[in-house]
């Protein structure tokens, strides 16, 4: 399968969730759990 374009596309997908936060999304995030304009992760 690893021949197919798809088989990156399918990878890449299923890994996302483990990838490191960036600098700006860790920032953003902690922003609006401190101002409370989203809810923190149960």
């Amino acid at each position: 399968m690893r021949s197919h374009p798809i088989e990156r596309y399918l990878r890449d997908a299923m890994s996302g969730p483990l990838m490191a936060w960036s600098p700006a999304v860790i920032r953003d995030f902690l922003g609006k759990a401190l101002l409370g304009l989203q809810p923190p992760p149960h």
